[in-house]
């Protein structure tokens, strides 16, 4: 098993990208793992580990407490790989932890620990042993890893955190340690609690200076530029060391840029570089950002495979489902966390309906003025409605039922039966005279049988109907899916069940799924099932399945009644993809940032799709010496998280981290989005 981790090389990279690795090392099971390069473009893996089980070449011992292997430039061979270190005793504490690895511009490897016994090799020692309850252990092992060049121990005889490692170009090692104690080494005296940024010689016998300095919180980056400065990064403020450490600027932070915690690296020019994640608009991009809000919007109307918003919005985090005019299929009502909304010109503008959230909508297939939505958020407290002149007014119906809501809801109405409306929300009930009176309910005095009177005797008890799906072709075909349960431990799993006569009796289905129906058709089709993979039930025939090719995993379908046969189906991946002949193959069609939770085919095949509005993206920006915001913008894909950054000598900024679909793409290794979650190098 190969963990991916996100690392920045300080490699020269090429003008064409290319990626040619395939770590021949298992990284699973390596606690606080270490990934780097040395100048050669070797890989150096490093982590502390359990037990003593992992393969060695070459190695200077053959058990320890720290595991450290170098790669060739490909991942493929091991140049090296040994054990550090004492081995690890069941029951008892570690001796250390690993905190930092680096490489010279020689291929030596520095490693930085914090440690509390001492279990770590003492080589050309400052201090051959812990001195008091922890101190930092700074080690430097040949390019070859034929042994230690140094490897020391030092602290006070309080507490001392090891945190940060820099190199500069001689090989010189900068650590920053926080440390509890008044008699810290060569230390100038301090009052308790402070921060210490340390800079060893080259060969880590003597100390060159010490700096005490205080940033609002302890632990931070580190970094050296050519001149020998060295810059500690915060999440509220950047210290910068003259040369000699005799003295240091502090540069704090913006505000806004503190609540996101940012990355920082200070520029040449005295300005700097933050990064970070947000999931807001409200951050001062500049007029030629790459992307100038995260913000997305819940609706795009896709036509023609272009998916755009719309001239009019909507608002809300996200839509939970559409409703189309079965006569004047340009009219759309969409239920939204702020509401429900209509659009008259087929997802071009939209208008508010209703002022809070809902959580479904129904139109009537009888009566074009008739709608019934499930409003609020707050199970049980959603309540049924009913407009009779198309959303103007509301009032109340089904209200009798307070039972249902425990368990979710679902609504649904036969298109072929005047005035028969179907619940789903816990129990399970039906009406014939569009919500006057209702039939069924619960069954029993712990659970109701669901659906009721199931033919087959099996005798299941299940107190949660879930999703009620009327099919358009058949009249008096209702679907139930219900979360079957039983008295005692047992299996809860999912049923589905079949009704002909209109929910007065059920036959239980051999598989549990959400049926997708075909209006035009009757087939019903069961997304993922098997998995990976599209069944389907030509006309509602559960004997003979018929399972077909499936583009991906489908998250939601739709169908277009104007054409008998087509359906749309929305990957996780964000993709689209329609077809012609009851699925039997796809066409690529288009890509949304996110994956589309809904969808609903309008009037000349314009599909309207959900997605989700809160996102989460990158930005980066520039500030000058002053402090003042020369370029700065948003960068991501929907769900985008920036884990590391890095400022190259040419000045050229580097983000990397995890990202969903939507990222912006130049020059790419990989073009195309893997599905569910990638990494990402900007």
């Amino acid at each position: 098993m190969l963990r991916l981790l996100v690392l920045l090389l300080p490699v020269p990279l090429a003008a064409a990208p290319s990626l040619a690795l395939s770590l021949s090392v298992d990284l699973s099971g390596l606690l606080n793992p270490q990934i780097t390069a040395d100048a050669q473009g070797n890989l150096i893996v490093a982590g502390m580990v359990s037990d003593c089980s992992r393969p060695v070449v070459n190695p200077i011992s053959s058990c320890g407490g720290y595991w450290i292997a170098k790669l060739d430039p490909t991942g493929a061979t091991i140049l090296f790989a040994t054990y550090i270190g004492s081995p690890v005793q069941p029951g008892r504490p570690r001796g250390a932890v690993l905190e930092s690895v680096r490489a010279d511009l020689a291929g030596n490897i520095v490693i930085l620990s914090t440690a509390s016994q001492t279990s770590l090799p003492a080589v050309n020692a400052m201090q051959s042993a812990v001195n008091g309850q922890s101190n930092l252990h700074l080690a430097k092992l040949a390019a070859d890893g034929s042994g230690f060049l140094y490897a020391t121990y030092l602290g006070s005889s309080g507490s001392d955190f090891a945190y940060s490692l820099a190199l500069d170009g001689s090989g010189a090692a900068y650590v920053t340690v926080f440390t509890r104690s008044f008699d810290f080494p060569g230390a100038p005296q301090f009052t308790y609690e402070q921060n210490l940024l340390l800079k060893f010689s080259t060969d880590g016998q003597r100390l060159i200076y010490i700096s005490v300095f205080t940033p609002q919180v302890p632990a931070g980056s580190l970094r050296v530029d050519a001149s020998g400065s060295a810059q500690a990064s915060y999440p509220y403020e950047i210290f910068q060391f003259s040369p000699d450490g005799s003295s240091s600027r502090r540069i704090p932070l913006p505000q806004w840029v503190t609540t996101h915690s940012p990355l920082a690296f200070l520029t040449g020019d005295g300005g700097f570089w933050v990064a970070g994640t947000a999931s807001d608009s409200l951050l001062p991009v500049t007029p030629d950002a790459v992307q100038s809000s995260d913000m997305r919007v819940p609706y795009l109307r896709i036509q023609q495979g272009q998916a755009n918003p719309a001239m009019q919005p909507m608002t809300g985090y996200g839509i939970d489902g559409f409703a189309v005019d079965p006569i004047e299929r340009f009219r759309i009502y969409a239920a939204t966390t702020t509401g429900l909304f209509k659009s008259e010109d087929n997802g071009s503008t939209w208008s508010q309906l209703y002022p809070s959230a809902v959580q479904s909508v129904l139109m009537d297939p009888f009566d074009q003025n008739t709608l019934y939505i499930v409003a609020g958020t707050l199970i049980p407290n959603g309540m049924f409605l009913r407009s009779q002149d198309r959303g103007q007014t509301w009032a109340r119906f089904a209200a009798e039922l307070t039972d249902v809501g425990y368990y979710g809801h679902s609504i649904a109405a036969d298109p072929q039966t005047p005035g028969k409306l179907y619940i789903a929300g816990g129990p399970f009930y039906h009406s014939e005279d569009g919500g006057g009176h209702w039939s069924g309910g619960w069954g029993g005095s712990w659970g109701a049988i669901l659906p009721p009177q199931i033919t087959d005797g099996s005798g299941e008890l299940g107190d949660q109907a879930l999703v009620v799906t009327a099919d358009p072709s058949v009249a008096g075909r209702v679907y139930v899916l219900s979360q079957t349960s039983c008295i005692g431990f047992c299996p809860i799993e999912l049923t589905l069940a079949r009704s002909d006569d209109g929910g007065a009796s059920f036959t239980l289905l051999k598989n549990a799924f959400h049926p997708q129906i075909d209006p035009s058709t009757g087939d019903v089709f069961a997304p993922n099932l098997p998995a990976g993979q599209l069944t389907v039930f030509r006309g509602g025939n559960f004997d003979v399945p018929e399972v077909l090719v499936s583009p991906g995993k489908i998250v939601s379908m739709a169908f277009d009644p104007q054409n008998p046969g087509t359906l749309y189906v929305a990957l996780d991946t964000g993709d689209i993809y329609s077809s012609g002949d009851g699925g039997r193959s796809f066409q690529y069609l288009a890509t949304l940032p996110t994956p589309a939770a809904n969808l609903a085919v309008g009037d000349g095949g314009v599909i309207h799709a959900s997605q989700s509005a809160h996102a989460t993206d990158g930005f980066a920006f520039r500030f000058d010496g002053l402090g003042n915001v020369i370029y700065g913008t948003y960068l991501g894909g929907g769900q985008t998280t920036v884990r590391a950054a890095a400022i190259a000598p040419n000045g050229h900024f580097f983000l990397a981290g995890s990202t969903g679909a939507g990222l912006p793409i130049v020059n790419a290794i990989q073009p195309l989005f893997g599905g569910a979650q990638d990494g990402f190098l900007a």
